[in-house]
């Protein structure tokens, strides 16, 4: 893993009725946020069917190191529910079983950015993530508390579909846009990759 992160259940009071930890894990403590970054190489081809496999190749990696760190938990004591790093379950709303982005916030890695992705200071939004809810009582970080977007617009300016505007995300447009490519590139999941290979955060100068 590249990034962890651990967040308070009790940050998650203002997350939407069906984002909370605790409808998943009851008696829920903390939930463990993992990233790893994505290839530097690869999310320079986005949108690419190389960059579709490398995301789920991430994924399934993701998952492995959830369920070892909830079985590692469990073992000691502690009841523990990996989340999958998959694509949402609820397409229409990009909504999964909670939010790996949020929960990464609340856990101190990064923001929310324009692009609605999870931006780190050091990868920006080359990361993928995984979330492991735990009833462990493990001491939390604190929730990230600030938004280093600035005016910057770059996401925007070369969002294919203008599905970014005012800090917003049209995620109809989003999606819509991510099924084109879908049957275009003949992939399964619905991947664009875009704004991540834009924004200037986690970008890397190239060596010739």
């Amino acid at each position: 893993m590249d990034i962890i992160g651990i967040a308070d259940v009790k940050h998650f009071k203002a997350a939407p009725e069906d984002q909370k930890p605790e409808n998943i894990l009851p008696n829920a403590n903390t939930v463990i946020v993992v990233g790893i970054k994505l290839l530097d190489a690869v999310v320079e081809t986005a949108p690419s069917r190389e960059y579709a496999i490398h995301y789920m190749v991430v994924n399934e990696e993701l998952n492995r190191i959830a369920y070892h760190l909830a079985r590692h938990i469990e073992k000691m004591g502690y009841e523990a529910v990996p989340i999958p790093a998959s694509s949402p379950y609820d397409e229409r709303n990009l909504k999964g079983s909670i939010s790996h982005r949020h929960a990464a916030m609340l856990a101190g890695i990064g923001w929310i950015g324009k692009s609605s992705l999870l931006i780190s200071p050091e990868y920006g939004p080359r990361i993928r993530l995984v979330s492991i809810i735990t009833a462990a009582p493990l001491t939390p970080n604190e929730p990230f508390g600030q938004n280093l977007c600035g005016d910057c617009n770059i996401c925007e300016k070369y969002c294919p579909t203008n599905a970014i505007k005012d800090s917003n995300l049209n995620k109809t447009a989003c999606v819509s846009y991510m099924r084109k490519l879908q049957k275009d590139l003949g992939i399964n999941d619905l991947i664009c990759g875009i704004c991540v290979k834009v924004c200037p955060y986690g970008r890397k100068t190239r060596k010739t």
